[in-house]
């Protein structure tokens, strides 16, 4: 039985098999979870930098980021997308930052994800954090 962390791993490889080039879990702190991309390139330690700056302007504002937003996207020079999704599972927040290519659907891939991530969390609850 993989563990929690081997899971999470396992969603995001999966997930940028179906077009987001580099996706990154992290905790509300930035302290990345899980990370993966297809090409190597370091793209999910940036996103592991980039996700926790809209924490950070959430805190700003005095109100939680669950309450301001669901969802933030950057989109870069290129036409590239900087998406991050913000969650929250048994009262711990998280976010899952995705790099998607330029002109990539992804809301379907993302609501998968989370769901997977959630129902991992959930099933897992009993093991040590990862």
């Amino acid at each position: 039985m993989p563990t929690r962390s081997e899971a999470l791993q396992t969603i995001l490889n999966e997930t940028i098999q179906e077009g987001v080039a580099a996706m990154v879990l992290t905790t509300e702190e930035g302290l990345p979870l899980a990370v993966s991309d297809g090409d190597g390139r370091a793209e999910g330690e940036i996103l592991a930098a980039i996700a926790p700056i809209f924490q950070r302007a959430a805190e700003r504002s005095g109100r939680p980021l669950s309450r301001l937003a669901e969802e933030m996207v950057m989109r870069s020079p290129s036409g590239a997308l900087v998406v991050c999704r913000f969650l929250t599972i048994d009262d711990k927040n998280f976010i899952l930052a995705a790099l998607v290519p330029k002109g990539q659907a992804y809301r379907r891939t993302m609501n998968r994800a989370v769901r997977q991530i959630q129902r991992i969390w959930h099933q897992k609850r009993g093991e040590q954090a990862p």
